[in-house]
Formats: C-alpha cells, sequence, structure tokens
C-alpha cells in the first residue's frame, strides 16, 4: 500500500464523523480533491500527497502533528505541521498569522496550502456555507488572495504556475 492511500485510510478515520461547512458531503471529499488539484497541477511526491490529504487533521480531529509523524514520518508531518493552524487562537488573529507567514513555508507546504485555497473557493463557488451572504464570501475570497499574494514560488516552478493559474481562475469565481 502506497503512503498516500495509508494517509487517506487516516484521514478517513480521523475526519469519519465530519461534514463539511456547507453541507456538502463528508469532509474527506475536500482533502481527496485537494490531492487532486496537486496531481493535476504535476506533483508525483507521495509525501506531498500523503500530506494534502492529512492537511486537516491536526486542526479538526482529535489527532495532532505528533501522531502524523508517528504514523507518516517527519517530512509529512512538516509539512502538515506549516499548514496547520492554531485553533486555540481566536479566528481574525488565525487569519492575520495565515497571511504573515504563508511565504515562509517550505514549497512543499505551499502546494498544499495553494490547493487547499482552491478547492475551498471551488466548493463555495459550488455550495456556498449556509448563511454565508455575497459579502461574506467576497470577504473570505479577499482574505484568501491576500494568503496566496504572499506565496511567491520560483519562477521556472512549473508546478507552481499550473496552481497559481488554476487559483486565478477559482478566485474569478465570485470576486468578479
Amino acid at each position: 500500500v502506497t503512503m498516500p492511500i495509508e494517509a487517506l485510510c487516516f484521514a478517513i478515520n480521523a475526519h469519519k464523523d465530519q461534514v463539511r461547512k456547507n453541507g456538502s458531503g463528508c469532509y474527506i471529499s475536500h482533502p481527496i480533491r485537494c490531492v487532486k488539484i496537486l496531481e493535476e497541477a504535476g506533483v508525483v511526491d507521495p509525501e506531498v500527497k500523503a500530506a494534502a490529504v492529512l492537511h486537516d487533521v491536526p486542526e479538526d480531529t482529535p489527532f495532532k502533528v505528533p501522531d502524523v509523524r508517528a504514523r507518516f514520518g517527519d517530512r509529512v508531518a512538516r509539512i502538515v505541521e506549516q499548514v496547520t493552524d492554531d485553533k486555540e487562537l481566536p479566528p481574525g488573529v488565525r487569519k492575520m498569522l495565515q497571511v504573515q507567514h504563508a511565504g515562509e513555508s517550505d514549497v512543499e507546504a505551499q502546494y498544499v496550502k495553494t490547493a487547499d485555497t482552491i478547492d475551498n473557493l471551488e466548493d463555495m463557488c459550488l455550495c456556498p456555507p449556509e448563511g454565508w451572504n455575497f459579502e461574506r464570501i467576497q470577504s473570505y475570497f479577499m482574505w484568501k488572495k491576500l494568503v496566496m499574494d504572499r506565496i511567491v514560488f520560483a519562477e521556472d516552478d512549473q508546478i507552481a504556475k499550473n496552481l497559481k493559474a488554476r487559483f486565478a481562475r477559482a478566485l474569478e469565481g465570485t470576486i468578479t
């Protein structure tokens, strides 16, 4: 069994009782779509794919980064840790910290963060969370743009170019 499949099984178990904020099915569909976005952009590294499928585990489940490290190793855990918010902080502080620290993480974590952002935007265009009006959705999109503007990839990084192009298309979904 490959690492991404083991990570998927772990994530399915960890997220088993969760649903997306918009009620669009079981939560695990989000990390699966993140892996698909990465693959479509050209990511082949199994540890990056494993990290993508595990990226919300420490924030949203009883399992934390040390659990990911014990099961999947230091590199996967480091990527996951770099895209994990501290849920003990207020939401506004977490948002500000995401903007401040977006460009400081490893390129692999930036790939995962970008795929996560793309999927969240695309999903929100298809099915916004219940109770979110246009202004709240637009505010979310603008915040995500601030985060993504801080991520700077190498000029010759084709994966990054593919991800940034898809991000731009996703961003157009609501802002325009």
